[in-house]
C-alpha cells in the first residue's frame, strides 16, 4: 500500500484534532482556543476561495475565538492559491516544517520504555512539564490528548523522558517527544522513538510519521539517522508585521 500525503494528513488531523471546525469557501478552518498553529488555522485541499470576503470569514472565525488569522499551506494546496493570498492577503510565510516518514518498521530489542495509557495523570504531568508547555494551555493539551486515548499511547521513561504514539491503522504519528535536559546524550529519544516503533507495529501500523521544524537540525538528523526520511514540507502564513 502506498501511503500519500493525503493519507498522512488525515491521520494528523484525526489524532492531532480540533475542538471546533467549520467550512469556509473550501477552507476547512479549525481551532482548540489558541493551543498549536496546527488546530488553530485554515487549511484546504486544491482551490479554496481566495477573494477578500472569504479572507475577513476565516479571520473573524479564529478571531471569535481568540485566534489570529493563520494558513496552514501543504503541498495538497494549488501553489497558485499561496501567491495570491501572500500577495492579496497581506500574509507572509514562516515555521517551515518537516514531515518525516518510516516505512516498513521493524520491531527492535526492549528499548527499557514504559508503555502507559494517555490518561494516566502521572504520566502526562511529566509529558506536559518535559515539553514546557504554558500554564495556560493546559486545558487545550489535555483535550487533544483525551480525544487521542482512543488511539494513543504513553511512551516514558520516568523523569527522563517522554513521547505519544497513535495509530491510525496501517499509519501511526508520533508527538510531543521531549527529554528532561539532564538527561540529555544518553539516547533516551532513541529509546522512545523504539517504542514508538514497536507500540506502532503492535496495533498493525507499518508506518510511522512525526514532524520537526525545519530549523531543528539536530532533530531532523537524529530521525534520519532512526530511519525516516523527508516525506514533504508545510509552512503557516500569518500577518505581516
Amino acid at each position: 500500500m502506498t501511503i500519500t500525503i493525503a493519507d498522512i494528513e488525515r491521520v494528523g488531523r484525526d489524532t492531532w484534532s480540533p475542538d471546533e471546525g467549520v467550512e469556509i469557501d473550501g477552507w476547512t478552518v479549525t481551532s482548540n482556543g489558541g493551543f498549536t498553529r496546527r488546530v488553530n488555522s485554515a487549511t484546504s485541499c486544491g482551490s479554496p476561495g481566495v477573494s477578500m470576503e472569504t479572507r475577513d470569514a476565516v479571520s473573524a472565525w479564529l478571531a471569535a475565538r481568540g485566534c489570529p488569522l493563520v494558513v496552514r499551506v501543504t503541498p495538497l494546496l494549488d501553489p497558485a492559491v499561496v501567491d495570491e493570498i501572500i500577495e492579496t492577503w497581506g500574509l507572509v510565510a514562516i515555521d517551515p516544517t518537516v514531515v518525516m516518514i518510516h516505512v516498513a518498521l521493524e520491531e527492535t530489542h526492549d528499548p527499557g520504555v514504559t508503555i502507559v495509557d494517555l490518561l494516566d495523570q502521572n504520566f502526562r504531568d511529566e509529558l506536559f512539564s518535559l515539553n514546557a508547555r504554558p500554564d495556560a494551555a493546559r486545558d487545550q493539551w489535555t483535550g487533544i490528548i483525551t480525544r487521542m486515548s482512543d488511539r494513543g499511547l504513553g511512551l516514558w521513561v520516568p523523569g527522563k523522558a517522554v513521547g505519544i504514539v497513535a495509530v491510525d491503522e496501517p499509519i501511526a504519528a508520533v508527538y510531543s517527544v521531549a527529554v528532561d535536559p539532564q538527561a540529555r546524550r544518553q539516547g533516551w529519544g532513541t529509546r522512545i522513538m523504539e517504542a514508538a516503533a514497536n507500540a506502532a507495529i503492535g496495533r498493525g501500523a507499518h508506518t510511522l510519521f512525526l514532524q520537526a521544524l525545519a530549523t531543528n537540525h539536530a532533530a531532523v538528523s537524529l530521525y534520519e539517522r532512526l530511519g525516516f526520511v523527508e516525506g514533504y514540507r508545510y509552512h503557516y502564513l500569518v500577518r505581516g508585521s
